[in-house]
């Protein structure tokens, strides 16, 4: 949804308010059901196990939560399902539908109407799920996805937090607490919701490009490529920043499957050539000849490759020369970018990989946040490999890193490369 972040925001902000686990639960539940416009609801959380540790109840005072049949209810319904799909199940009519639980008339609870659940997920675990209901046939089958799933994640992290000053008993670490997540969760929120523009806008100009393939006017088609490339760049920072924040928690998310490394980094050339072009500066692509398939998440590491070389682009002169190159070495795959930039000191090689950092001899030309370089690192330390650079002032700058190969094998450091000067962009 367009309007996901102005719906959910002002419930961040006010579920900050409250970090007491009852209180914040009954404030969960009634400000969810309501952007749900449910009538009641179910909250049931779960310890690392499995077992459920907290049963709350919005609107539900009759149900008896130490009853047999609501424990055989809770194991055999809908909420059993959400858990161990980590997925919202919507039922259109709790009456006919299995999914709703077999006891479900020896707990008092509705027997009639449509119920939505939504896991609560805290980095890959559920730590609970909320049910609810609604006296009306249908009333969830609306398009409400993807609004319950980001719902969960918001209610996840609060309750999290809750749960940790609980456990701990010591109202010095609220605060600390409160501001990292409620930076988590504003970023995510601002992160997912940009995607939504960005692809809308991606498609309506790739549209445009088409209907006017055929324009008289060269400098109309010029600024519609411009802004195709532009809005491609700000979708795979979009992705980046996305990425960071799920690999800094910790999250095991990334796809991996065969991949031709030639095929990543021819493709990282198209992407950021009409960049070189622009500036007047030459690829070198060195590859070596009996690079293997890799088992990696493609689009990761090609977005790696185009940061690199972006990067590269960012601190070559004109007319100066980027090398892109591969090649097995010590088990691993070596992947390189080298500049004929200023290069970088000694002293900022480490933290230029940090996050929000640059070197010295760069921020006073190039302005950016440093946070290119970061994802960078995490991407590839999550593929089981390292990057570091190699640099002296005056000399440029190589950027280098490692993916494991998929078997053992031995070192093959003077691989004859398939060319040592094959120019593939060049305005020379």
């Amino acid at each position: 949804m367009s309007n996901m972040l102005e719906r959910l925001y002002p419930l961040s902000k006010l579920f900050h308010t409250e970090t007491r686990l009852a209180p914040l639960t009954d404030l969960m539940m009634r400000e969810a059901g309501q952007l749900l416009k449910a009538e009641n609801g179910v909250l049931v959380l779960f310890d690392a196990d499995g077992k459920f540790t907290n049963i709350f109840t919005w609107k539900l005072s009759s149900i008896n939560t130490d009853d047999e049949n609501w424990h055989l209810w809770l194991y055999s319904s809908v909420i059993s399902l959400t858990y161990h799909t980590q997925r919202v199940v919507i039922i259109p009519n709790i009456s006919v539908d299995p999914r709703w639980g077999n006891h479900v008339f020896q707990t008092n609870l509705p027997q009639n109407g449509s119920a939505l659940a939504l896991p609560l997920i805290y980095k890959n675990d559920v730590i609970g799920v909320m049910v609810f209901l609604h006296p009306q046939i249908g009333h969830f089958e609306n398009d409400l996805t993807p609004l319950p799933e980001e719902l969960g994640v918001l209610c996840a992290g609060h309750l999290h937090t809750a749960l940790l000053l609980r456990w701990a008993g010591g109202e010095d670490v609220r605060d600390k607490l409160e501001q990292a997540q409620l930076q988590r969760d504003l970023s995510a929120m601002i992160y997912h919701d940009l995607r939504i523009p960005l692809q809308t806008l991606r498609a309506s100009t790739t549209k445009l490009a088409e209907l006017l393939a055929n324009h008289d006017d060269f400098n109309i088609l010029n600024l519609l490529q411009i802004n195709i490339r532009s809005v491609r760049q700000l979708r795979r920072l979009v992705d980046n920043l996305l990425d960071m924040e799920r690999l800094e928690n910790g999250d095991t998310f990334i796809k991996q499957d065969w991949a031709n490394l030639h095929d990543i980094m021819t493709h990282a050339i198209d992407l950021v050539q009409p960049l070189a072009l622009e500036a007047n500066q030459h690829f070198q692509f060195i590859l070596a000849d009996n690079l293997p398939p890799l088992m990696v998440d493609a689009d990761m590491i090609l977005r790696v490759i185009v940061n690199l070389i972006e990067n590269a682009l960012k601190y070559t002169p004109t007319g100066g020369n980027i090398t892109i190159g591969a090649r097995i070495k010590d088990g691993m795959a070596w992947v390189n970018v080298q500049d004929t930039g200023n290069g970088i000191p000694k002293d900022m090689q480490q933290s230029i990989f940090d996050k929000f950092s640059r070197a010295h001899q760069h921020s006073t030309t190039h302005k950016s946040i440093g946070l290119g370089l970061t994802f960078c690192r995490l991407a590839v330390q999550a593929h089981g490999g390292d990057i570091w650079v190699e640099s002296e002032i005056g000399k440029g700058s190589n950027f280098i890193f490692t993916l494991p190969l998929p078997f053992s094998t031995t070192s093959t450091d003077n691989i004859k490369p398939s060319s040592s000067s094959d120019e593939l962009a060049s305005t020379a």
